[in-house]
């Protein structure tokens, strides 16, 4: 029986023949390895050869993956690893993350030796325009289709990014949600002689230089790549590249920060040729900033890449946007506050500064270049900026936009969390921030012979009533704790980290300034009181159950005869 499909429990049973299946700790190839739980490199190891091709095979019961299967000179050794894990009746999706012959020249092979008619290649559609000319057959799977997910047995999940230009305009990785596992396609490969299949330090980045050097096209789009990823998936556990070395979870952050540091493309042209070099300095940092410009983020992550590229040109200590907004007057976006604009004053230049106007529509812009030591502008310098002002200006723009977007987020969000009458947090925000995980008290709160309140005062004295009892409520309690509106006189408060008595005492806060409350304009009302239920919220609990146990204590309270505090305990 193949064993690599049977439940967890046989899995154990069968330890001892699984960890002789999986290899020695990778360093040889020859047999199929799981590199995470149900997460297989299936690849044909070649000797001696420095451009090693992976396979990797998710095991997800009828819905397995096979992840860029190989070419026609490989497919068949990928096959027979494949059935040393599981039957190949159970391979529904094949991924090619893109249409090289590499990953793909195997597929009309493939589509001969899977017996399921209903197997699906998935792919993303520049990919698919090619993987076409192999005639394999295959119905496609498209990700864009598909909110860029793949689902599989129960609630596993392959998630996928795109990664322009890295190295194919389609480019694309994926990540298995259940386990952590980046498939990162070309990203990350390197070129080795296939005796290791994990990455055993940071030496491994020597074998991925050459391979990023001469496959990826610049250094701000490889960034820009990265970064996107890691903005996608989080956490990355592990990183398995079509070639070279799969990369443990300690690896990982370090291969991110260095590969975005590579110089890459056309810059190694000039590493031979010093008036290469000199010619191409200009147009190299033109057409770097013209990349990050177009794949950058946001403004912050633009910012950023102009951190690393200028320094090339001139001698940049620091770089800063002011920019004039209608709304909230001049505001400085610079390194100290992560680029995310902040109300500032303009510098007054100097020796060591240089400001370049952004032209264009919109509010007053420049950008601020604070030099380490005076420097001339060149003519091909000062041309460069005129030329990159028309793409700064956009990005500037769709920043400011976003950011009047998200200010106009949070006020709804806030508006729609409050309730109107008296400032407090509604029901809506109670069963959104009440939290199952965490322990504190619960206090319902009902002010006692309200109705009469509104009988004989009127409901404009009622508005006023609930107003101060929730001032009250508010002023009595910590900044930390929660105070809601929970339905016409009742109220609840949560507190956190409280026990017993601390729950105790600020049901009796609560209730004893709320005896002291006189009420401005309305005339006659001798007093107001309330009658409090408490109860606790163990971790795990619902939520509802803790705060049905305080409104059965408030009814107990009200029949032992108002204003008094009942615990539930």
């Amino acid at each position: 029986m193949p064993r690599a499909w049977l439940s967890s429990s046989v899995r154990r049973a069968y330890g001892c023949h699984v960890a002789q299946l999986a290899g020695t700790g990778g360093d040889g190839l020859g047999t199929p390895t799981e590199i995470a739980p149900r997460v297989w490199w299936v690849g044909a190891s070649r000797p001696g050869e420095t451009f090693q091709c992976h396979a990797y095979l998710v095991e997800a019961g009828e819905h397995s993956v096979l992840i860029d299967p190989g070419s026609s000179e490989v497919i068949d050794d990928v096959l027979a690893k494949v059935r040393q894990i599981i039957p190949t009746e159970l391979i529904k999706w094949v991924v090619c993350h893109h249409s090289d012959p590499d990953i793909a020249a195997g597929l009309p092979r493939l589509r001969q030796a899977l017996p399921r008619a209903d197997v699906e290649l998935v792919t993303e559609w520049r990919a698919q325009t090619l993987l076409h000319h192999y005639h394999a057959g295959f119905p496609y799977y498209l990700v864009e289709e598909n909110a860029w997910q793949l689902p599989l047995d129960g609630d596993r999940q392959l998630r996928f990014a795109l990664t322009p230009y890295l190295h194919f305009p389609g480019a694309l990785c994926s990540w298995d949600r259940s386990t952590g596992v980046l498939f990162s396609s070309d990203l990350f490969g390197g070129f080795t002689d296939g005796s290791d299949l994990f990455a055993r330090d940071g030496s491994y980045f020597e074998a991925m230089r050459p391979f990023h050097e001469h496959y990826m096209p610049s250094r701000e789009i490889l960034a820009a790549g990265l970064s996107r990823l890691q903005r996608a998936f989080r956490p990355i556990t592990a990183i398995a590249p079509q070639h070279g070395c799969v990369i443990p979870q300690p690896l990982v952050d370090e291969m991110f920060d260095r590969l975005k540091e590579l110089e890459c493309g056309i810059f190694l042209i000039a590493r031979e040729d010093l008036d290469v070099a000199r010619l191409l300095r200009v147009s190299n940092a033109v057409r770097r900033m013209t990349d990050a410009l177009v794949m950058a983020h946001d403004l912050p992550e633009l910012a950023a890449i102009a951190q690393r590229v200028l320094p090339d040109m001139l001698p940049v200590g620091d770089i800063e946007l002011y920019v004039e907004t209608a709304d909230e007057g001049l505001l400085r976006f610079a390194a100290a506050d992560g680029y995310v604009g902040s109300p500032g004053a303009m510098p007054t230049a100097s020796a060591t500064s240089l400001v370049l106007p952004v032209g264009g529509g919109g509010p007053a812009a420049s950008v601020h270049i604070e030099l380490t030591e005076p420097a001339d502008i060149s003519h091909e310098m000062a041309e460069m900026f005129l030329r990159l002002v028309p793409a700064l200006r956009v990005a500037l723009h769709r920043h400011l936009e976003q950011r009047q977007l998200e200010h106009e987020h949070e006020e709804l969000q806030e508006s729609a969390m409050r309730d109107a009458l008296t400032g407090l947090l509604n029901r809506h925000a109670l069963e959104r921030m009440a939290r199952r995980d965490l322990r504190f008290g619960v206090l319902m709160i009902d002010i006692d012979h309200f109705k009469q309140v509104n009988d004989t005062y009127g409901h404009v004295a009622g508005d006023r009533v609930l107003q101060e009892v929730a001032r009250c409520c508010r002023d009595a309690v910590r900044a930390a704790d929660l105070v809601f509106r929970y339905g016409g006189e009742e109220m609840v408060v949560l507190l956190p980290n409280a026990d017993r008595a601390h729950t105790i005492s600020a049901a009796e806060r609560v209730r004893e300034a709320v005896s002291r409350l006189v009420v401005p304009d309305v005339a006659g009302l001798a007093g107001v009181t309330i009658s409090v239920g408490a109860s606790m919220h163990h971790r795990g609990q619902p939520v509802a159950e803790a705060i049905d146990d305080a409104d059965r204590s408030l009814y107990v309270a009200k029949a032992a005869g108002r204003n008094r505090v009942q615990g539930a305990w």
